[in-house]
């Protein structure tokens, strides 16, 4: 979960550099900023409750 959410925050980081660099419209940019921002929220839920949970190990 850790990497998806460092995966996560590099897309945010690129996508600041394509708007930066007009690759990308405001549009897009403000798209993928909210999409990210969704997901970086339902990434800390899991983790955090996969870190109460009873079971252990790399898996969880």
């Amino acid at each position: 979960m850790s990497i998806a959410k460092g995966s996560n925050g590099e897309t945010r980081s690129q996508a600041y550099r394509s708007f930066d660099a007009g690759f990308i419209s405001e549009e897009e940019f403000k798209d993928i900023l909210t999409r990210t921002e969704s997901i970086k929220g339902k990434l800390n839920s899991l983790i955090k409750y996969l870190k109460n949970s009873d079971r252990k190990g790399n898996k969880y």
